[in-house]
């Protein structure tokens, strides 16, 4: 079973959406991608979890993939989980009452622990991948300084993230499709630079206040979001399992040993489902 769509938000921007699932699922995923990329990213993801009966629903942040604005931009954590607090309450009656669980990767996994602490607290359980909680390296200073500078007087200012591609994962073919894939792009406004910035160390000094269960998964060479910020976080956060991937880039799920996270995130999961039926 597979739909997609489009939803306004209350300033306008639309939304890309899409689900896919079996007839009767067990359960649903939400699931919120990282920067610069899109929902469609993320199918032998979802393979594995609609094999086990779940209903894996996407969409696009505003100024990524499908869905509109300026490439890159928005103006803060809370508008991003407000669209994604508004789009939750869009749907969740066509989920008909069935447990939610979320999934995020990278910004992705920020957002989804911001909207989960700050809005409805509506997911049973979350899982994340490489969490942008803090940088694994250092941005320029000039590249902070500017980005500072540029959000109070000019929000919308952009800039290239300058990604290192080749950190993505060790899957050469991933690289490339990534590399060309049209609906990807590297730019970050100054507001969002700022936003998600600030965000990550937030996240970590409210990490003890966060009750549902939660998974978290980085891999141990990752060089674009730092490693040691999500073990810290772990740590903090009593609700929390860590695990990590001896070696791993930043896209478990695309790694040559993706199976092994998959595997994490299915027993997690077939864990949780069996906590809320009892």
């Amino acid at each position: 079973m597979q739909q997609e769509g489009f939803f306004k938000t209350p300033d306008g921007t639309s939304l890309y959406w899409n689900s896919e699932g079996p007839e009767n699922p067990r359960f649903v995923l939400w699931m919120v991608h990282g920067m610069g990329e899109h929902s469609g990213r993320y199918q032998n993801l979802r393979k594995a979890f609609i094999s086990m009966g779940g209903l894996c629903f996407g969409f696009d942040l505003r100024g990524h993939g499908k869905s509109s604005g300026k490439r890159g931009h928005a103006s803060s954590l809370d508008q991003l989980c407000g669209d994604i607090q508004a789009l939750y309450e869009h749907k969740q009656n066509d989920f008909g009452g069935l447990p939610t669980l979320g999934f995020g990767h990278s910004l992705g996994g920020q957002l989804i622990l911001h909207w989960q602490l700050n809005f409805g607290g509506a997911l049973k359980a979350i899982m994340v991948s490489a969490p942008y909680l803090a940088l694994a390296f250092e941005p320029p200073a000039w590249k902070v300084v500017l980005g500072k500078s540029a959000a109070k007087i000019w929000p919308s200012f952009s800039q290239a993230t300058g990604l290192e591609t080749t950190a993505l994962c060790r899957d050469r073919k991933e690289v490339e499709a990534y590399k060309k894939d049209p609906l990807v792009h590297d730019k970050i406004s100054a507001s969002m630079f700022l936003s998600i910035h600030l965000g990550g160390a937030s996240l970590l000094k409210k990490a003890s206040s966060v009750q549902v269960p939660i998974l978290l998964g980085h891999g141990t060479a990752d060089r674009i979001t730092s490693e040691a910020a999500s073990r810290d976080f772990a740590a903090r956060c009593k609700a929390a399992e860590y695990w990590a991937m001896e070696g791993g880039f930043h896209e478990l799920h695309h790694e040559p040993e993706q199976q092994l996270w998959f595997d994490q995130l299915l027993v997690f999961t077939k864990n949780q489902l069996g906590n809320l039926a009892h």
